[in-house]
């Protein structure tokens, strides 16, 4: 009797040990990446005023530049997809035109980072200035991203009169089709 025991404790022992757990086992991890799509502008406010160079009577007035802004972004999309960040203002100026230029990218940031589109005038119209982004991220606050220099130029002068301006400028970040 004794030895049947022993043969049976065995036996299920040698079952057990045939269907338990094995030295390796996989399991489905599930990963969500969401749709990002973030633009921000990062620095100080930016003013522009229009001079007379040399202060010499006869001379055109000329506008000035700043370029103390950055544009920050982050962006996750679809394989083979791009995005593109777009200019536009609230006004048009009279007389004037307000022109914004994105330099080539610079800073902290990794992936499939966007163009510049040169130059652009800032009107009620979008307008790209940044294209080809991808799944990437600039880095943030200022000497990460594009630097923007903003110019302000004198276009009809028998229209501009004297006044303080507050310009709205914004920027989208938008999927290209």
């Amino acid at each position: 009797m004794k030895r049947l025991t022993l043969t049976a404790v065995f036996l299920a022992l040698f079952i057990a040990a045939a269907y338990a757990d094995t030295d390796s086992y996989q399991h489905t991890v599930t990963i969500s990446i969401p749709e990002i799509a973030l633009v921000d502008v990062e620095g100080a406010n930016v003013s522009l005023s229009i001079s007379v160079p040399g202060n010499e009577a006869g001379e055109a007035p000329v506008g000035g530049t700043n370029s103390n802004a950055w544009l920050n972004y982050t962006s996750t999309v679809e394989l083979n997809k791009t995005r593109t960040v777009t200019v536009q203002s609230n006004s048009n100026l009279s007389g004037l035109g307000l022109y914004v230029t994105a330099a080539n990218y610079t800073g902290q940031g990794a992936g499939v980072l966007g163009t510049s589109a040169g130059e652009k005038k800032i009107e009620s119209s979008a307008v790209a200035i940044v294209t080809g982004i991808g799944s990437c991220y600039t880095g943030t606050g200022t000497n990460n991203g594009h630097q923007l220099t903003y110019r302000l130029a004198v276009e009809n002068m028998g229209s501009v009169t004297i006044d303080n301006t507050n310009v709205i400028v914004i920027y989208t970040i938008t999927n290209d089709n």
